[in-house]
């Protein structure tokens, strides 16, 4: 198997959907911690520290 197929693989056991996500949350609920996001000014510190630009998606 090429590196490239490889790679592919590796990604494809990580993909789940919403149902599975949302099933996998509740089932471990007391154990998870769920923030409400962060400001604007801490992504822009992130950004600026780790010298990127997170798509607006991340945001």
């Amino acid at each position: 198997m090429s590196k490239n197929n490889s790679k592919i693989k590796n990604m494809n056991v990580y993909r789940m959907d919403y149902s599975t996500i949302q099933n996998h949350l509740e089932k471990y609920k007391e154990h998870s911690i769920i923030t409400g996001g962060i400001s604007k000014e801490k992504i822009r510190e992130f950004e600026e520290e780790l010298d990127v630009t997170l798509p607006e998606s991340y945001k």
